[in-house]
C-alpha cells in the first residue's frame, strides 16, 4: 500500500480534500518516526509493535576485496504483528 492509496482512502472514506489527506498521513508518519526516535515502541492496536532493537558490531567477508571487514554497531525497526492480525491473514483462503 503506497501513501497515494492512503491519502485516496482518506478522501473517499473522510471526505478530506487530497492535500488535506496528504497531510494528515505525513503527520502520522512524522509522529512515528519521531516515537521509535525517543521511546523505541510504538504500539498499535490489532496491528502490531513496533519497536528499536541495538544490533552489535558483525564481521564479515567482503567478496569483492576478500578481505574481513567490520560492520559497525546501529540501530534497527523490528515489526511484530499481533495475533489478531497474524490470525485474519492467515485465515484467508487463496
Amino acid at each position: 500500500m503506497s501513501k497515494d492509496m492512503v491519502v485516496r482512502t482518506l478522501m473517499a472514506e473522510l471526505g478530506l480534500t487530497k492535500k488535506t489527506s496528504s497531510q494528515a498521513y505525513d503527520l502520522v508518519m512524522l509522529n512515528i518516526q519521531n516515537a521509535l526516535k525517543t521511546s523505541h515502541l510504538i504500539r498499535l492496536h490489532n496491528v502490531g509493535t513496533l519497536h528499536v532493537i541495538q544490533c552489535a558490531e558483525k564481521k564479515y567477508h567482503n567478496p569483492k576485496t576478500g578481505k574481513l571487514e567490520t560492520l559497525s554497531p546501529k540501530k534497527r525497526v523490528r515489526f511484530r504483528s499481533s495475533k489478531k492480525l497474524s490470525n485474519s491473514i492467515n485465515s484467508i483462503e487463496d
